[in-house]
């Protein structure tokens, strides 16, 4: 799979950012990015490769390449040992999808995230049961546990969590449960010391960086997904409510770069209106806002086109931040699949 292209929605190319965004004054950014993807399954062994590079790297290749994936081996059918720097959420419970944007799911609801563990996938009558238990050495040492259990893919429930064995302490808990019923899905997720960009603890860059979800991490957080589908038409919506407070390791405790907005609710919604017409073409209409000290909006209707497993995506992305300020951006992006 090959994707180019400028789009900031999360499943599109690796960098997270339009192809052509007219700032509030006036000036005019292009950036772009190509991400091949080479997925791979031969007997036992099966995995992904992932080598992402953008417009940048033209000027620096630090942090402008990234090569990330994960390798699968399962000696016999229920039990797997996987290892890499990037699943992709492959093992993630089914109530960490975000159903406003194609294929995302949560990080934090990764039975098993970066790293090294053991994988268990089996069912028991009418349930799957599926469980994961390793390590990770993502800058600190980070244990991780996992378990779902699904009852004829109408109930699921699931919990993960994480914890570092060091001196700033941390804990990560999620759990979640989710119903599906012909057309509809609904899913409830709830997290403890939730933090967006990583899975385990908490560093100096990911409280000040901008997330793509909530907007900040929280020490709460109850998360609400649904989606609906009926005569072509799609209807989705995503809500997150994070707490006014978030864990804060003690080695960070008097760092000013900490302080601020972490004593703020913080809220992420968005809704999703699509029609699918008879041929390969499908219209979206996305609302998203985000709440920090302030509310973000974004509006963004786009068309996509799918010819077999390739697609074609392109539209117009207007955001107003807290200031009342509106950007806009261009977002297009087209997905290559190939098979062999």
């Amino acid at each position: 799979m090959n994707k180019f292209g400028g789009c900031a929605d999360d499943d599109g190319t690796n960098f997270g950012a339009d192809l052509f965004t007219v700032k509030k004054d006036g000036k005019t950014e292009m950036t772009f990015a190509d991400k091949a993807d080479l997925s791979f399954n031969i007997d036992m062994f099966s995995g992904s490769v992932m080598l992402s590079v953008n417009d940048k790297v033209f000027k620096s290749a630090n942090n402008n390449v990234k090569l990330e994936g994960y390798g699968q081996f399962s000696p016999i059918k229920e039990i797997s040992i996987v290892a890499g720097n990037k699943t992709k959420g492959k093992f993630a419970v089914d109530a960490a999808r975000l159903y406003t944007t194609t294929g995302v799911k949560l990080l934090q609801m990764n039975i098993i995230p970066n790293g090294a563990g053991l994988y268990v996938d089996d069912d028991i009558g009418d349930w799957k049961m599926k469980g994961g238990l390793g390590i990770t050495t993502d800058e600190k040492c980070n244990f991780f546990i996992g378990l779902e259990a699904s009852y004829s893919d109408a109930i699921f429930i699931g919990m993960t969590g994480q914890t570092y064995l060091n001196e700033d302490y941390y804990l990560h808990l999620t759990g979640s449960l989710g119903f599906h019923i012909r057309d509809l899905i609904l899913t409830f997720g709830y997290f403890y010391n939730y933090n967006n960009l990583r899975t385990g603890y908490l560093l100096k860059n990911d409280i000040t960086a901008k997330q793509p979800f909530l907007p900040a991490p929280a020490s709460h957080v109850f998360k609400l997904s649904g989606q609906y589908k009926v005569f072509g038409f799609t209807f989705a919506a995503d809500c997150m409510v994070g707490s006014k407070s978030y864990f804060v390791p003690k080695s960070l405790e008097d760092d000013a770069d900490v302080t601020g907005n972490h004593e703020t609710l913080k809220v992420f919604g968005a809704a999703l209106i699509g029609y699918q017409f008879e041929k390969p073409v499908s219209v979206n209409l996305k609302y998203s806002i985000w709440y920090l000290d302030g509310a973000w909006h974004s509006i963004y209707p786009y068309a996509e086109f799918k010819s077999g497993k390739s697609s074609f995506r392109a539209g117009v992305r207007v955001g107003i931040d807290k200031e009342g300020e509106v950007t806009v951006a261009v977002p297009l992006m087209w997905t290559i699949m190939f098979g062999f």
